[in-house]
């Protein structure tokens, strides 16, 4: 069975080098048809003149600061009365390194929000949840969305303080959202976002 299969393998070859041989004769009696079709003539340009190539990058994880997002969340907030003593946005993403260290660009993918809040008794997890209720309720009615960089709100970064200490929370937007949405409050939220 096998050679049969061989045989006709070496029967097709055969057949495709003699087709081929004949164009070859055929171009020692008919000259024309070995004569290449010439090639279009180009002209240069000023729009068609090379650039230079950029050099390559490294992409490299940073933040960059949004200063006038930041401005217009401190007033949202001052104006809902939420008892902040600082807001901050930072675009996470990467800046575009070159070999001899020049940034050629940043390409955000997120931005994270920073805010401050006093917080009268740190122990008062069920207050603690009701800042995290409020601040998430400002971001939906805050008119400043477009300034948000990248794919929107990534991580929610809260700082409760009560002049004397403390403590810090730290959670991607969407998480928390998602236990807002199973309708979670005050205390039982920070036990599903932040358990003891």
């Amino acid at each position: 069975m096998k050679k049969h299969g061989i045989c006709a393998v070496c029967l097709l070859l055969t057949l495709l080098l003699a087709l081929a041989g004949c164009q070859v004769v055929n171009g020692l009696f008919n000259p024309a048809a070995l004569t290449p079709t010439p090639l279009p003539t180009l002209t240069a340009t000023a729009a068609s003149t090379p650039k230079p190539t950029e050099e390559p990058c490294a992409f490299v994880w940073a933040n960059q600061e949004v200063p006038a997002l930041s401005l217009q969340l401190g007033a949202h907030f001052k104006q809902l009365k939420l008892p902040f003593t600082s807001v901050r946005a930072s675009a996470f993403g990467e800046n575009c390194i070159t070999a001899s260290g020049v940034n050629r660009g940043f390409g955000a993918m997120y931005t994270d929000l920073y805010v401050n809040l006093t917080l009268t008794d740190l122990n008062d997890r069920a207050a603690a949840g009701a800042l995290i209720e409020q601040v998430m309720a400002a971001l939906k009615t805050f008119p400043g969305d477009a300034e948000v960089m990248g794919n929107g709100w990534g991580y929610l970064g809260l700082n409760f303080s009560d002049g004397r200490s403390d403590f810090n929370f730290w959670r991607r937007m969407p998480e928390v959202q998602a236990a807002l949405d199973k309708g979670l409050k005050g205390e039982a939220l920070m036990d599903e976002l932040m358990p003891k």
